[in-house]
């Protein structure tokens, strides 16, 4: 499995590389076995791709900068070359690359499948490697066109700069990172449902497949009602038929998310190794803490007393003064609910921090990329926009109120220190039609 996952910002977009690309071989329950996959390893979103009648998924598990909606950078790039090419390309300044230290991102389709090794970020040497090793596997054969920079004088092949390929404003839905659990649309699950009826059929059943797609959408049918009834039964509340391509019914409410992290973030050493602490944040699926290097203490301090605790990552930044350690905590889903207009769901916040009182930020509008058909079928095509507070106690910012369609973003504390008293921020998102 590839651990090595990145977010790549090309555009002002950001792709999502490093992702666990596997192939699923049941024909009628495909996502049950990709739900499977993502919990016996640790993963909570996905991408579908179908090549030559099979289905591959590209899982990842959101957090640390991953999260769902964002595009996965091997399906992007495919969607853009085609189905047979390898390609290494250099990632711009500042993505985790710098002209000291360049860092490349090498990528590749074998007839419409991720090839293996082929998601990833190297620097030159591994780069080096991975092309001998896809060469030894004839990947690199004449036939298939082959990218890479001047720099590393790699025979036959030519220069490509992301920023010339990556240059859509909006890209196909197909590409995004989708919920592992629920979420994918009518059209997400005919498209792998189709593909794998044609691989676990006979000959004379693959004709009839063939020519007749209502059985992948009676197929597709069947795995939403079932998906519909789990997320029915895991929140306790009634789904709507459309509430698979909805993100609210999937997320946790406000005071879930609050219940969820303000004591988890409380129990914060208050220094690591001598290393200070500065900040913690919790998103409902992580706790994260900071901590500043103080004068004297060393890396190797910090990473001794931190591996001594039961933190799930231990991480120190390249320039060896700040100190990232946390944990993985559950919330539950809320469930699907009737959303209300823009005006009634700005009006409802700001009234009641106005009784507290809190100034309430309202920034990040959002519209959906539902399929229009979905929306002329009955479905909701929804808006939604971000909220953030700002209070000096956590009981000042707990939310004593649930508004349809108000859901928890992240909170972060910060300590009392030399630029003030602390500070607790709540951010939240708002459902809207």
């Amino acid at each position: 499995m590839n651990g090595n996952v990145n977010v790549v910002t090309i555009n002002g977009t950001d792709f999502v590389t490093g992702l666990y690309w596997v192939a699923l071989q049941s024909p009628r329950s495909f996502m049950k076995e990709a739900r499977q996959i993502g919990k016996r390893e640790g993963m909570d979103i996905v991408v579908l791709r179908k090549a030559d009648a099979k289905c591959f998924a590209g899982l990842v598990k959101s957090g640390n900068s991953v999260r769902k909606g964002m595009l996965s950078m091997a399906t992007s790039l495919a969607g853009e070359l085609g189905d047979n090419w390898v390609g290494v390309f250099r990632l711009p300044d500042g993505q985790g690359s710098t002209p000291e230290h360049p860092r490349y991102l090498l990528a590749g389709v074998n007839s419409g499948a991720i090839i293996p090794q082929g998601d990833v970020v190297l620097d030159a040497e591994e780069v080096f490697r991975t092309v001998q090793k896809l060469a030894s596997l004839k990947l690199l054969d004449r036939g298939r066109r082959f990218f890479a920079p001047e720099e590393l004088d790699i025979a036959d092949s030519t220069e490509l700069n992301l920023e010339d390929v990556l240059k859509k404003k909006k890209y196909p839905g197909s590409y995004q990172l989708r919920p592992l659990t629920f979420g994918l649309t009518r059209k997400e699950l005919a498209y792998c449902v189709g593909a794998l009826l044609v691989v676990g059929a006979g000959v004379g059943v693959y004709l009839k497949i063939l020519s007749n797609a209502k059985e992948a959408e009676r197929q597709a049918e069947l795995e939403r009602q079932q998906m519909l009834r789990e997320l029915e039964e895991e929140t306790g509340r009634k789904a709507d038929l459309h509430a698979l391509e909805y993100p609210w019914p999937k997320e946790p409410s406000l005071l879930e998310g609050y219940s969820s992290c303000v004591e988890p973030m409380l129990e914060a050493p208050v220094s690591i190794g001598g290393w200070r602490f500065n900040r913690a944040g919790c998103n409902g699926k992580e706790v994260v803490f900071s901590y500043q290097r103080q004068p004297l203490t060393t890396i190797t301090d910090f990473q001794a007393v931190a591996n001594g605790h039961e933190f799930s990552f231990v991480d120190v930044d390249e320039d060896g003064e700040v100190g990232v350690v946390g944990y993985s905590i559950a919330t539950s889903p809320f469930g699907d609910e009737t959303i209300p207009n823009r005006k009634s769901g700005i009006l409802a916040l700001r009234s009641y921090y106005q009784g507290i009182p809190l100034d309430v930020k309202i920034h990040g509008w959002e519209d959906s990329d539902i399929d229009p058909e979905l929306v002329e079928m009955g479905a909701t095509n929804w808006k939604s926009f971000e909220f953030q507070v700002v209070a000096k106690t956590r009981e000042r910012i707990y939310p004593h109120f649930h508004n349809p369609g108000l859901r928890f973003v992240e909170m972060i504390y910060n300590p009392p220190g030399a630029s003030g008293g602390a500070e607790w921020i709540l951010n939240g998102r708002q459902y809207v039609h």
